[in-house]
């Protein structure tokens, strides 16, 4: 449930298959409530090809009420894009809090032929993967950028309005989607879905209400934004209850951009506890690993004194890796001094000779 501190009464949450979606804190947000006037909240959740979603919405009495007897005009927009509209009063949050189920988006179909009415449809909001074109010509590269940056996103905006009365306003008119985006339009974002509309229901005209949106605002009062991400596709939710939630949006994205790889057989991986500076150090270990890596899986490794061999693959020149070493000098009289720091070699034994009567003699004066 997205909260906003100091914005009492008023909360948002996406239902996936009628199941109340799990949050994550988005580190690279601000924190809710700080930015100016328009509070914000800005969390995770993880998305499933093909299912279905809602916008659960819902506003109390214990909302403010009464400055210049206003409403709340509710705006859903998804990837970017305007979806539907909610209209709340006062009035509907004196006995029993005021709740709505946005799940579907309605569109006006022309009609074929002169004179035919039009037609009216409902489409209800599903996740679906994205397609990348790999050959896409630059001019679609881009238009397709612009639309890139808001991709995989659910945005909630609350406004604080004036109602005018009824308005004779039609909705959108029906476009042509496509789930299929160029590859260097998504260059750098870890998005893996986007949201796609099911095949249409016929459905009656909507009602709508004019009203204007308080200029003092200058816009929406608060904003509530779910980022939506697969967990197939990046392979970081599996991790999710190892790691504090600070962290989780932020490995999200460096394992969705293959930062970190998946770990090696046999190799546990653990991200308890660890500062996000720590976590920096490990993926930029692992994007150096995979440099030498060519399969999915890393070959074994035998380490020996200073030198690192890795075993070939058939078809495949062995390399050596010489790792830097100490500094050592040389000194009069054949003597090493080494200025590494490691601790010195354990020293030579003792000369030990028997005498006849078969006791032990130590020769201390050994200068050898």
């Amino acid at each position: 449930m997205a909260i906003i501190n100091g914005l009492r009464g008023v909360d948002v949450t996406i239902r996936i298959d009628g199941q109340t979606a799990t949050e994550y804190a988005d580190p690279d947000a601000a924190a809710a409530g700080d930015a100016g006037s328009c509070k914000t909240s800005s969390r995770y959740i993880e998305c499933k090809d093909k299912a279905k979603f809602t916008v659960h919405l819902k506003v109390t009495k214990d909302y403010p009420w009464g400055h210049r007897n206003h409403s709340l005009n509710i705006g859903i927009f998804i990837d970017g894009e305007y979806a539907k509209g909610e209209l709340c009063r006062e009035g509907d949050t004196l006995f029993q809090p005021w709740e709505r189920d946005v799940s579907h988006r309605t569109i006006r179909l022309r009609g074929n032929q002169p004179g035919q009415q039009d037609r009216y449809v409902a489409q209800a909001f599903e996740f679906s993967g994205i397609k990348k074109v790999d050959d896409a010509p630059d001019e679609r590269v881009a238009s397709e950028v612009s639309k890139a940056k808001n991709l995989g996103m659910i945005e909630v905006k609350f406004f604080r309005c004036i109602e005018l009365g009824g308005a004779d306003v039609a909705p959108q008119t029906s476009r042509e989607q496509s789930t299929e985006f160029a590859t260097k339009a998504l260059k750098g974002k870890a998005t893996s879905h986007m949201t796609s509309y099911s095949p249409p229901t016929p459905t009656t005209a909507p009602h709508y209400i004019k009203c204007n949106n308080l200029r003092a605002d200058n816009g929406p009062i608060a904003i509530f934004r779910f980022i939506y991400r697969s967990k197939g596709n990046n392979r970081f939710l599996p991790l999710l209850p190892m790691i504090s939630t600070d962290a989780k949006p932020y490995i999200e994205g460096l394992i969705a951009e293959a930062i970190i790889p998946r770990a090696p057989r046999g190799r546990s991986v653990t991200l308890v506890g660890l500062s996000e500076e720590q976590i920096r150090a490990l993926a930029a270990e692992a994007l150096e690993r995979r440099s030498v890596v060519s399969g999915p899986e890393y070959p074994v490794r035998e380490c020996e004194a200073d030198i690192c061999v890795q075993k070939p693959e058939p078809g495949v020149k062995q390399e050596f890796k010489q790792e830097p070493r100490g500094i050592k000098r040389e000194c009069g009289q054949g003597e090493t001094v080494d200025f590494t720091g490691e601790k010195d070699p354990p020293p030579r034994p003792y000369k030990v000779a028997k005498t006849i009567a078969g006791k032990e003699v130590i020769d201390l004066l050994d200068e050898d």
